[in-house]
């Protein structure tokens, strides 16, 4: 049996509960369904059935309805939670805007959260060395564009991994599949990044993909170097609210605003539902049978010697099957009344009932289109020049 253990630690707070969904709880099922997640995003180069039959059988799953159990073990060991690694809320928030804008919702006296700083060891074991090779680097990739828990897609439950135990296994990493293990180790992650699509034939390119599909060429890590983790998010934060929110010189004039009736497939171009008390809600359609669609963008925090950065990756993929809807529910707020009174009279799309099918085929990304400028403005592309290393 092959065991490699990863020695990690919490950057931000990671929201993460048990079975009553308030209990702060470390949990192996959770770590699983991220891994297989971010598996995936490494993999659109594969056609959807051969994607589906490898996820199979290097993570487990149900194939021609027969059950196919998991080759890799994971669990969590020698960690117990107890009032010291946990924080109420999400202290800062009403300091830093940025960071509200991300963690509002989690800004509460009876939200617990594991905090940043806290050690915790995740043990994989597998007689198949293979299916522990996915494992091994699609953990390590989860560990720099993603998070585990709530908010993990802005910030939250980021977390790094600080030493590679290997026990009672074979597996060494002097063999060229552990190069990008070396590259990581030494900060150098757009070196890590190459060596791991040339060694594990991923392809981290452009591609026509309908799923998510991490993109490095659309990846960026932030050029600015922060004292905090809470700071790298205020930081971002700002960059996408600014983005989104009433421009101050258009607060007197509702159809000047960011999103208006007739942009509202500009709005969900960030992912659905959305839905907040001054603003107009949208969401699938029932009919549709979606739930939400997970936005697009995703950001995490990395922590390189004492200094902290912001990576944001924006997902290759479809964002809805062809012919889907989306629900428009008016909002209930006066001044959003007021709004959609003025926005019919300059020819936006009238609507009387409290809801109303608002049809996008294709979603418009301008607004997120704008808020990508910005982000490359202030960051630098994690795909690596051929002669880049």
């Amino acid at each position: 049996m092959h065991r490699i253990t990863f020695e990690c630690e919490t950057i931000t707070p990671m929201f993460m509960a048990g079975a009553d969904g308030k209990t702060p709880e470390l949990r192996a099922p959770s770590i699983k369904g991220a891994l297989r997640f971010w598996w995936r995003a490494l993999n659109g180069h594969l056609e959807l059935e051969e994607l589906k039959k490898r996820e199979i059988e290097n993570f487990g799953g149900v194939s021609k309805k027969k059950t196919v159990k998991s080759p890799v073990l994971i669990r969590i060991v020698d960690f117990t939670l107890d009032e010291s690694r946990i924080q109420l809320g999400m202290p800062g928030c009403n300091e830093k805007i940025g960071l509200k804008y991300f963690f509002h919702i989690h800004n509460r006296e009876n939200k617990k959260a594991i905090k940043p700083r806290v050690q915790f060891k995740v043990e994989f074991r597998s007689k198949n060395i293979s299916a522990l090779n996915e494992s091994f680097y699609s953990f390590w990739i989860l560990s720099v564009f993603g998070g585990l828990g709530g908010r993990a897609r802005r910030g939250g439950g980021s977390f790094k991994i600080n030493r590679l135990i290997r026990e009672k296994t074979n597996i060494s990493l002097e063999d060229k599949k552990y190069g990008f293990w070396k590259e990581a180790k030494s900060g150098k992650l757009k070196s890590a990044l190459k060596e791991l699509e040339e060694e594990y034939s991923v392809n981290l390119d452009s591609l026509e993909s309908p799923y998510s599909t991490l993109n490095l060429n659309k990846s960026f890590l932030s050029q600015k170097k922060f004292d905090s983790w809470a700071a790298a998010i205020d930081h971002i934060g700002m960059l996408m609210l600014n983005e989104r929110k009433v421009k101050r010189t258009h607060k007197s004039d509702p159809t000047q605003r960011t999103f208006s009736l007739l942009t509202l497939d500009q709005k969900a171009a960030f992912g659905l539902p959305i839905t907040v008390r001054s603003d107009n809600s949208l969401n699938f359609a029932k009919k549709s049978k979606l739930d939400r669609r997970a936005s697009p963008i995703a950001i995490s925090i990395i922590k390189l010697g004492e200094k902290y950065q912001w990576v944001l990756s924006h997902f290759d993929g479809v964002f809805a099957p062809e012919g889907k809807e989306a629900l428009f529910f008016k909002s209930k707020n006066p001044r959003m009344r007021e709004h959609d009174k003025l926005a019919r009279k300059k020819g936006d799309i009238g609507l009387k009932a409290k809801k109303t099918k608002f049809p996008f085929d294709k979603v418009d990304n301008k607004a997120l289109g704008k808020f990508m400028e910005v982000v490359r403005r202030n960051a630098n592309v994690l795909k690596t020049k051929t002669n880049e290393r």
